[in-house]
């Protein structure tokens, strides 16, 4: 008897590839206070799963429950920002 397990292989859009990119080449802080979060913050998905991640390293979709937030309260402030808002295209200051 031959059995034949489904196999589902997932591969992203070219677009889904590039905003991945442009993401790691983003600076990350709150627009209203400029607080810069470490990749150690994590961040909670309530109302909703009470999953706790880096909302950064999915751009803002929760991992357990795959709800996609649009804002995104800053840890610092408490103000609550489109996540979209959080990304800032300039290069990073160097310690000099």
């Amino acid at each position: 008897m031959i059995f034949f397990i489904p196999l589902l292989f997932v591969f992203p859009k070219k677009g889904d590839l590039a905003f991945a990119d442009k993401l790691r080449r983003l600076r990350i802080r709150c627009p209203a206070c400029a607080w810069e979060p470490s990749r150690t913050d994590r961040w909670y998905c309530s109302p909703g799963c009470g999953h706790v991640w880096n909302t950064f390293d999915t751009a803002a979709l929760c991992p357990g429950c795959v709800k996609q937030w649009t804002y995104t309260v800053c840890l610092s402030c408490s103000v609550a920002s489109p996540h979209e808002a959080w990304y800032v295209d300039e290069p990073e200051e160097s310690g000099g």
